[in-house]
């Protein structure tokens, strides 16, 4: 039911059996918060089925994948700009977790030229917008090399309007970052 999108059936499964919202597949790791962020089609139905199970007792939002894909990293990597917004409404949301590959939300809005996820992100406390993902690069860079100008341009303001954010290591470059991990 989530991932066709089908708002009725979902809702009567869940009513069914309210655990079916905890429930992760064992081989993929989906769990039903992912399902219905990662599927194309039908957003209003998504939408309500995603605050349909932020409305389950103990939902973990942070749930990962068997790669470390969080629903949060599907909204942003499907530009869902409402499903992005319910979720940094969680006080328990982590948005700086990062799959198995060093990409955060952010990365993943990078990468996926959204601008306006980008912006939320930004918007967010605790947003780490120097995190680099296994290759050594920040969202930034992610967004520079696939030519997502805007994003770059988000990041850049966010950057200069709160410089208290500042990198911990300006003198760290990718290259540095990818030699110190071959090191260890």
């Amino acid at each position: 039911a989530a991932s066709n999108g089908n708002l009725s059936k979902f809702r009567q499964l869940l009513e069914e059996d309210p655990a079916r919202a905890h429930q992760a597949d064992e081989v993929t790791g989906y769990a039903a918060l992912t399902v219905v962020l990662s599927c194309d089609g039908k957003v209003d139905s998504r939408v309500e089925m995603l605050r349909l199970l932020l409305a389950t007792p103990e939902i973990d939002v942070n749930h990962a994948d068997a790669v470390g894909n969080t629903a949060l990293m599907s909204s942003c990597f499907m530009g869902n700009v409402e499903g992005t917004k319910l979720l940094l409404g969680v006080p328990e949301i982590d948005v700086n977790l990062a799959d198995k590959y060093g990409y955060t939300a952010l990365h993943i809005a990078a990468l996926s030229g959204h601008y306006s996820i980008a912006k939320l992100l930004l918007a967010t406390p605790k947003i780490d917008m120097y995190a680099r993902d296994a290759d050594g690069e920040t969202a930034r860079d992610i967004a520079v090399r696939s030519g997502h100008k805007f994003v770059v341009c988000a990041i850049d303001t966010f950057a200069s309007a709160h410089p208290q954010c500042a990198q911990p290591d300006p003198g760290l470059t990718r290259e540095k970052f990818v030699a110190s991990r071959l090191k260890g």
